[in-house]
């Protein structure tokens, strides 16, 4: 017979392992909830145009700061560890600040990589600084470009990635970018463009079958991601760029022939706002589906502190721009019409360093005057914003009488009278113009590719008319007022 002591003894463990299976199946069952009640954060930005620094808005307040954005980013990350996105729905370099126009972008992109972006897709205005470059910063970037409707003459094939394929917090979420192009801007003269939605049309399903998500980073403006929303029911979300339109919360568009909905999020523009998306997802029956989503603008104002890592890359940039490289005792002003003085000094030191019979520059490429004082390196990105390379053409004189004509230019080796599309009295070099005789013409080629001069005999000169400028302000070493 078993005492009480014993069989007390013997029904303890038997009672301790019961209770520590209960805790287990407990433990057990909160996990697997936690498995289907998925957290993730997509933070999202757009149509920065080369404002990495703080800038003014008309009532005088500073907003803005990549510098800034970083710090909420990180701030972000602390509070949801490993479930946030961080994606760009493209316009990084187009009407830039210094910072941006000296290198091209380098600036940008390397500020991008320590900010851990996981995709960028470019905008129409990422091209603006010519195939070739974004092409090389796509090489140095720590994140994927992605731009699935074009694709190279030739070849045909996409000179980014269409899509990504990353797990976040045990979610498949893909990615992919489509956006538009200035096609008749000579960026794109070597690229064939597929209409934006055509495109993702074909490509959803197959992505849809691989992710738990799919999401759209698109710069097609928020006049066509409704559109998208509906003819294209895979996607899940639109992370949305080029209206520069201000969603203070997410737009929810009906799909045409499916069930549901999709979320459609875009944050302003010149980096006022980063952000904010949280998507509760739940997993059912193998399959992920967003329950709840939530987003916000987070305001980048002066309540932000700047990022001090990407703050000292921005001074060290910065304290190179400075630099004085020639001094003005003129005042060169660039009125929107008219004669330019400014453009007309563009237009020669263009001239002369090419050593050209005569140059033509757009209006559009000189972005503002000259002042009298200290000329930095910092001016010369403001008065060219838009790093045109240089093509030297061979023009007859009467072909530069129709030029001057039609186009409203810059020049200089030249004088003229001009009467509506009347021109007479034309020189160039002071000599009276020969109709038949063939003349060196130095331009950019955005006016080049754009107008008639294109069926011309030309050359490419591997140079840039903002490094010629800078050549000129060198050697000038100072503008004189006479």
């Amino acid at each position: 017979m078993i005492g009480k002591n014993t069989a007390r003894r013997m029904l303890f463990p038997s009672l301790c392992r019961a209770a520590f299976s209960a805790v287990a199946l407990l433990a057990l069952v909160c996990a697997l909830h936690a498995q289907d009640d998925v957290h993730l954060v997509i933070l999202h930005i757009n149509d920065i145009h080369g404002k990495l620094e703080t800038w003014m808005t008309p009532d005088g307040r500073r907003v803005g700061g990549i510098g800034r954005i970083a710090t909420m980013v990180k701030q972000v990350r602390e509070e949801c560890p490993g479930r946030v996105l961080l994606l760009h729905a493209g316009d990084i370099l187009s009407k830039g600040d210094a910072l941006t126009i000296h290198d091209g972008g380098d600036l940008n992109f390397r500020i991008m990589g320590l900010m851990g972006f996981d995709a960028l897709t470019p905008g129409n205005g990422d091209f603006y600084f010519g195939l070739d470059n974004l092409l090389r910063l796509a090489g140095m970037a720590k994140f994927p470009l992605l731009h699935a409707n074009i694709a190279r003459h030739g070849t045909e094939r996409p000179p980014f990635s269409q899509h990504l394929i990353k797990e976040v917090a045990g979610v498949k979420v893909a990615i992919l970018g489509v956006g538009r192009i200035a096609t008749a801007h000579p960026a794109a003269r070597h690229l064939v463009y597929g209409e934006p939605i055509a495109v993702a049309k074909e490509l959803a399903p197959g992505l849809r079958q691989k992710s738990d998500l799919l999401i759209a980073l698109t710069h097609i403006g928020v006049a066509n991601d409704p559109r998208l929303a509906g003819e294209v029911p895979e996607i899940d979300v639109i992370g949305g760029g080029d209206s520069h339109t201000a969603l203070q919360s997410p737009l929810r568009a009906k799909k045409n022939a499916a069930p549901g909905e999709t979320i459609i999020v875009q944050a302003g523009d010149g980096g006022r706002f980063l952000g904010r998306l949280d998507l509760r997802l739940k997993r059912t029956e193998n399959r992920i589906r967003i329950d709840r989503a939530d987003g916000r603008l987070l305001p980048v104002d002066e309540s932000t502190a700047e990022d001090e890592q990407v703050a000292a890359v921005i001074r060290k940039s910065r304290s190179l721009l400075d630099e004085a490289i020639c001094t003005s005792e003129a005042n060169l002003p660039n009125p929107p019409s008219g004669h330019s003085p400014a453009g007309g000094f563009v237009a020669e030191a263009i001239r002369a360093q090419t050593r050209a019979d005569l140059a033509f520059l757009d209006r559009t490429g000189v972005g503002g005057g000259i002042a009298p004082g200290n000329v930095t390196l910092a001016d010369a990105c403001r008065i060219h914003p838009w790093r045109n390379k240089v093509l030297m053409v061979t023009c007859t004189g009467a072909r530069i009488k129709d030029a001057l004509a039609s186009l409203d230019v810059h020049t200089s080796g030249c004088s003229f009278q001009k009467a509506g599309a009347t021109i007479t009295d034309l020189t160039i070099q002071g000599v009276a113009a020969d109709p038949a005789r063939a003349y060196a013409v130095a331009t950019g080629d955005y006016l080049f590719w754009t107008t008639f001069l294109k069926s011309l005999p030309h050359r490419e000169t591997e140079q840039r008319v903002d490094e010629l400028l800078v050549q000129h302000l060198r050697h000038l070493k100072a503008i004189r007022g006479d």
